[in-house]
């Protein structure tokens, strides 16, 4: 995993933090997004699914590293794999 190679994280608290958010956003967004409400880790799933088959995606990241990110930055196929890792492993600890 490119920048976060030699990162230790606190997986407990990471997992701990991000299912608090997604609690959140359950409560917050329930109104907007009865879906998301409902089942929140199928829909973040399905998000992911997306992302991995939007060719637009890679396209946009390669114009934004471009346009927005000064000196050097990881190419698509890296960031993109680490993103996933780590999103998999967000995911997969909702209930």
């Amino acid at each position: 995993m490119h920048i976060l190679a030699g990162v230790e994280l606190d997986l407990v608290a990471t997992h701990r933090a991000f299912k608090l958010a997604v609690e959140d956003d359950v409560r917050k967004f329930a109104n907007q997004d009865p879906a998301f409400s409902q089942n929140p880790k199928f829909m973040l799933e399905t998000a992911l699914q997306m992302a991995r088959s939007d060719s637009q995606l890679k396209v946009s990241y390669i114009k934004f590293v471009e346009d927005l990110v000064a000196g050097g930055a990881p190419d698509f196929d890296s960031a993109f794999s680490t993103f996933t890792l780590l999103a998999d492993g967000l995911i997969a600890v909702l209930d």
